[in-house]
């Protein structure tokens, strides 16, 4: 993949992250294993970087809507 524009990118990861840990239903990070944080950071991670293909930082929100 190539960077196009990294705008955003950090607030996809915060997104990701937040949205990651309230579907496991993690309110209390400490009650967690690592490996259980370690994949919610890898899933925030993985989406972050997907944003930066695309121009602006919703510009991965409008090719989503448009597939």
């Amino acid at each position: 993949m190539s960077v196009v524009d990294t705008e955003g990118a950090g607030d996809w990861f915060t997104a990701t992250l937040i949205n990651e840990l309230a579907e496991r239903r993690m309110i209390s990070i400490e009650a967690h294993s690592n490996h259980h944080l370690v994949d919610v950071i890898r899933t925030a991670m993985e989406i972050s970087v997907k944003s930066i293909g695309y121009m602006g930082s919703k510009g991965m929100i409008h090719y989503a809507n448009s597939l």
